[in-house]
């Protein structure tokens, strides 16, 4: 599946292999193919993943965009295993991205 730039409400889930249903203080620490550094603030989504749902602005540069995120349980404090996700130009649809 592709996304686009400037895409609104695309769900972006990340499975955690692990119970985050009591999860708080959930962010998506997220750097944009710009190198610009932003925080999602997420849900637990469906027991073991980690939800964002895009807003207008978040998905602005089309490129590989890093996320990891960061979570509370009970007494607990860390963070989760960095991936990438592609954002492609829909102007540009033959365009390849390094990572």
């Amino acid at each position: 599946m592709r996304y686009f730039k400037d895409t609104v409400g695309l769900a972006i889930r990340l499975e955690t292999g692990q119970d985050v249903s009591s999860a708080t203080n959930i962010v998506f620490n997220i750097r944009k193919p710009n190198g610009k550094k932003v925080t999602w603030s997420g849900t637990a989504y469906q027991t073991t993943k980690l939800q964002y749902v895009t807003q207008s602005g978040d998905l602005d540069v089309a490129g590989w965009y890093s996320v990891y995120p960061t979570l509370a349980i009970g007494g607990w404090v860390g963070a989760g295993t960095p991936t990438n996700f592609l954002i492609e130009d829909p102007e540009k649809p033959d365009k390849k991205y390094n990572l």
